[in-house]
């Protein structure tokens, strides 16, 4: 009796034995198979094509794939989209959406969507600045699409891309520079269309395409941009356009004006000189 009890364990082992045998040489076979495929497409499979998409204003297609890290060669599997996608909207301010897509065997699309809220200086006839938001030189061009933040009254020294904004009187770029940010603090600055700091005693934003709004100097500027922001949501209505002048601190004026009245003034802000 114990004899057959030890040749029935001795066969569940052997049993046992062979079919973590087989599971081992299934694994195996399995992990061969996986090694093969990463192997053939790897050595076959490389980016042939790289195709940007997009309306592109702000950046070049060469500006697209060299933020991508993608390049030509480089294995098709060896990268991931989301990578390359956070790469480009991390080097490129204003790419609003971007995706990556394989397509097999070689071809590799990016599709670009820039933003609307760039800041562009007008600096001659026909010729504009795109500017970062910390205000360097993205680069020059010769018109665009309107979807930006205008700004006048900065007479730019140099037009070196990657250069931070100069002008001849430091005060110019220094007043931009806290306006903008303040604005942006008080969601102002989406809704603008233009910013004009030529004259250090009267800032001047155009908003909405409807309100002339006259800041004055830049002391207690932070409070003015913040009443401009209560009049817009709060105060006034969304058909209203005019003057509405904030130069004192704590205190806000409107003025409707005419269409046309608007417009003149509107050409006067956005004057180069």
């Amino acid at each position: 009796m114990a004899k057959r009890e030890r040749e029935k364990a001795k066969k569940k082992g052997r049993i046992a034995v062979q079919f973590l045998l087989r599971r081992i040489a299934a694994v195996l076979v399995f992990l061969l198979v996986i090694a093969a495929i990463v192997v053939t497409f790897t050595l076959f499979f490389h980016i042939k094509t790289i195709d940007v998409k997009g309306t592109l204003e702000i950046y070049t297609k060469q500006e697209i794939m060299e933020a991508s890290g993608l390049k030509l060669n480089q294995s098709m599997f060896g990268f991931t989209a989301h990578g390359a996608e956070s790469r480009i909207a991390g080097s490129l301010p204003y790419v609003a959406k971007v995706t990556v897509k394989r397509t097999l065997p070689s071809k590799v699309t990016i599709t670009v969507e820039e933003a609307d809220n760039a800041l562009v200086l007008p600096y001659e006839r026909n010729g504009y600045l795109y500017l970062s938001r910390d205000l360097s030189i993205i680069r020059s061009t010769q018109g665009y699409s309107g979807k930006a933040l205008e700004i006048y009254g900065i007479h730019p020294i140099s037009l070196s891309v990657g250069k931070p904004l100069e002008d001849e009187e430091p005060l110019h770029v220094e007043n931009l520079k806290t306006l903008l940010d303040v604005m942006e603090r008080y969601h102002v600055l989406s809704g603008a269309s233009a910013v004009n700091v030529s004259d250090k005693l009267n800032l001047e934003i155009i908003y909405d395409g409807r309100i002339y709004a006259v800041l004055g100097t830049s002391s207690n500027i932070e409070r003015k941009v913040r009443m401009l922001e209560e009049m817009v949501t709060n105060q006034l209505e969304v058909t209203d356009r005019g003057k509405l002048d904030l130069s004192v601190a704590g205190k806000a004026t409107f003025a409707p004006l005419s269409e046309e009245d608007f417009d003149n003034i509107k050409k006067k802000v956005c004057a180069i000189h």
